[in-house]
Protein backbone atom coordinates (compact mmCIF):
# COMPACT_ATOMS: atom_id res chain seq x y z
CA UNK A 1 0.00 0.00 0.00
CA UNK A 2 0.74 2.89 -0.37
CA UNK A 3 2.80 5.06 2.23
CA UNK A 4 0.71 8.66 0.63
CA UNK A 5 -2.58 7.17 2.19
CA UNK A 6 -0.99 5.91 5.28
CA UNK A 7 -1.14 2.18 4.04
CA UNK A 8 -4.81 2.31 5.55
CA UNK A 9 -6.80 -0.12 3.55
CA UNK A 10 -10.19 1.27 4.60
CA UNK A 11 -9.62 4.22 2.87
CA UNK A 12 -9.48 2.31 -0.73
CA UNK A 13 -12.56 2.58 -2.79
CA UNK A 14 -12.61 0.67 -5.85
CA UNK A 15 -15.20 2.25 -7.98
CA UNK A 16 -16.52 -1.74 -9.40
CA UNK A 17 -17.74 -1.76 -5.90
CA UNK A 18 -19.80 0.74 -6.63
CA UNK A 19 -21.08 -0.84 -10.10
CA UNK A 20 -18.39 0.45 -12.61
CA UNK A 21 -17.72 -1.71 -15.51
CA UNK A 22 -14.51 -0.92 -17.68
CA UNK A 23 -16.03 -2.67 -21.00
CA UNK A 24 -16.06 0.44 -23.57
CA UNK A 25 -19.92 0.17 -23.47
CA UNK A 26 -21.32 1.34 -19.79
CA UNK A 27 -21.72 4.62 -18.39
CA UNK A 28 -20.27 4.50 -15.28
CA UNK A 29 -20.89 8.54 -14.49
CA UNK A 30 -23.47 7.25 -11.42
CA UNK A 31 -21.20 4.38 -10.11
CA UNK A 32 -18.31 6.99 -10.20
CA UNK A 33 -20.45 9.68 -8.29
CA UNK A 34 -21.65 6.90 -5.46
CA UNK A 35 -17.64 6.02 -5.04
CA UNK A 36 -17.31 9.77 -4.29
CA UNK A 37 -19.51 10.24 -2.25
CA UNK A 38 -18.88 7.41 0.09
CA UNK A 39 -14.88 8.78 -0.19
CA UNK A 40 -16.09 11.89 0.91
CA UNK A 41 -18.56 10.67 3.80
CA UNK A 42 -15.13 8.83 4.68
CA UNK A 43 -13.46 12.10 5.29
CA UNK A 44 -11.14 11.40 1.97
CA UNK A 45 -9.23 8.45 0.64
CA UNK A 46 -7.88 6.57 -2.61
CA UNK A 47 -10.15 5.67 -5.81
CA UNK A 48 -8.99 2.75 -7.29
CA UNK A 49 -9.74 2.76 -11.13
CA UNK A 50 -9.11 -1.12 -12.23
CA UNK A 51 -7.70 -1.71 -15.77
CA UNK A 52 -10.19 -1.19 -18.08
CA UNK A 53 -12.29 1.42 -20.58
CA UNK A 54 -14.51 3.33 -18.28
CA UNK A 55 -17.38 5.55 -20.16
CA UNK A 56 -18.58 8.44 -18.28
CA UNK A 57 -17.17 11.87 -15.92
CA UNK A 58 -15.98 12.11 -12.15
CA UNK A 59 -17.80 15.38 -10.91
CA UNK A 60 -16.43 15.86 -7.86
CA UNK A 61 -18.65 17.77 -5.84
CA UNK A 62 -17.77 20.85 -3.91
CA UNK A 63 -16.45 20.08 -0.37
CA UNK A 64 -17.17 23.00 2.28
CA UNK A 65 -16.52 21.58 5.38
CA UNK A 66 -14.15 23.74 7.90
CA UNK A 67 -11.18 20.45 6.77
CA UNK A 68 -9.92 19.93 3.88
CA UNK A 69 -10.29 16.51 2.31
CA UNK A 70 -7.74 14.39 0.32
CA UNK A 71 -8.96 13.15 -2.37
CA UNK A 72 -7.22 10.33 -4.88
CA UNK A 73 -8.22 9.20 -8.43
CA UNK A 74 -5.25 6.23 -8.94
CA UNK A 75 -5.53 3.91 -11.90
CA UNK A 76 -3.98 0.64 -12.17
CA UNK A 77 -0.54 1.28 -13.69
CA UNK A 78 1.81 3.93 -15.47
CA UNK A 79 -0.28 5.01 -19.25
CA UNK A 80 1.70 4.03 -21.89
CA UNK A 81 4.20 6.34 -23.39
CA UNK A 82 2.41 7.56 -26.96
CA UNK A 83 5.29 9.22 -29.40
CA UNK A 84 4.03 11.25 -32.43
CA UNK A 85 1.29 12.88 -33.56
CA UNK A 86 -2.11 11.88 -31.59
CA UNK A 87 -3.86 12.32 -34.80
CA UNK A 88 -2.21 9.33 -36.63
CA UNK A 89 -1.50 7.15 -33.97
CA UNK A 90 -4.11 4.29 -32.36
CA UNK A 91 -4.20 5.12 -28.79
CA UNK A 92 -3.89 2.44 -26.51
CA UNK A 93 -6.21 0.79 -24.91
CA UNK A 94 -4.93 -1.43 -21.93
CA UNK A 95 -4.28 0.75 -18.90
CA UNK A 96 -7.26 2.18 -16.52
CA UNK A 97 -9.19 4.86 -19.24
CA UNK A 98 -11.75 7.25 -18.35
CA UNK A 99 -13.32 8.22 -21.07
CA UNK A 100 -16.24 10.57 -21.82
CA UNK A 101 -17.90 9.93 -25.32
CA UNK A 102 -20.32 13.25 -24.91
CA UNK A 103 -19.90 16.31 -27.03
CA UNK A 104 -20.58 18.84 -24.79
CA UNK A 105 -20.70 19.74 -21.53
CA UNK A 106 -18.04 19.79 -18.25
CA UNK A 107 -14.77 17.80 -18.64
CA UNK A 108 -14.26 14.25 -17.99
CA UNK A 109 -13.04 14.97 -15.00
CA UNK A 110 -13.98 18.19 -13.04
CA UNK A 111 -14.50 19.67 -9.82
CA UNK A 112 -17.68 21.59 -9.47
CA UNK A 113 -17.50 25.28 -8.21
CA UNK A 114 -18.95 25.75 -4.08
CA UNK A 115 -22.29 27.27 -3.50
CA UNK A 116 -20.11 30.43 -1.96
CA UNK A 117 -19.20 31.55 -5.14
CA UNK A 118 -16.45 33.79 -6.92
CA UNK A 119 -12.96 33.73 -5.04
CA UNK A 120 -14.17 30.76 -3.15
CA UNK A 121 -12.76 27.19 -3.70
CA UNK A 122 -13.49 23.28 -2.86
CA UNK A 123 -11.54 22.56 0.23
CA UNK A 124 -10.84 18.91 -1.27
CA UNK A 125 -6.99 18.34 -2.36
CA UNK A 126 -7.13 16.26 -5.27
CA UNK A 127 -4.36 13.69 -6.86
CA UNK A 128 -4.84 11.83 -10.41
CA UNK A 129 -2.57 9.35 -11.11
CA UNK A 130 -1.86 6.71 -13.50
CA UNK A 131 -4.81 7.65 -15.85
CA UNK A 132 -5.47 7.86 -19.47
CA UNK A 133 -8.37 10.48 -19.68
CA UNK A 134 -10.27 10.79 -23.67
CA UNK A 135 -12.41 12.98 -24.61
CA UNK A 136 -14.63 12.42 -27.96
CA UNK A 137 -13.18 13.01 -31.18
CA UNK A 138 -14.01 16.25 -31.81
CA UNK A 139 -14.73 17.88 -27.90
CA UNK A 140 -15.98 20.56 -26.95
CA UNK A 141 -15.38 19.60 -23.66
CA UNK A 142 -11.73 19.31 -21.44
CA UNK A 143 -10.27 16.21 -20.45
CA UNK A 144 -9.79 18.07 -16.49
CA UNK A 145 -10.96 20.42 -14.89
CA UNK A 146 -9.83 21.55 -11.16
CA UNK A 147 -10.70 25.49 -11.54
CA UNK A 148 -12.94 25.21 -8.06
CA UNK A 149 -9.85 22.93 -6.13
CA UNK A 150 -8.06 24.28 -3.67
CA UNK A 151 -4.79 21.97 -4.66
CA UNK A 152 -4.33 19.48 -7.37
CA UNK A 153 -1.47 17.06 -8.24
CA UNK A 154 -1.47 15.18 -11.69
CA UNK A 155 0.95 12.57 -11.93
CA UNK A 156 1.14 10.04 -15.04
CA UNK A 157 -2.04 11.15 -16.36
CA UNK A 158 -2.04 11.30 -20.69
Amino acid sequence: MNARMGGDESRVFNVCAYGAVGDDKTDNTAAFSACLKTVIEAGGGRIHVPAGVYLGRFMIPAIETPNRIALEIVGESQPTTVFGTIGSTELPSHNSIVKCPASSGPAVIAAEPPSQGPGHFSRVHVVLRDLDVRTYEDPAIGGIDFEWVSQCRIENVF
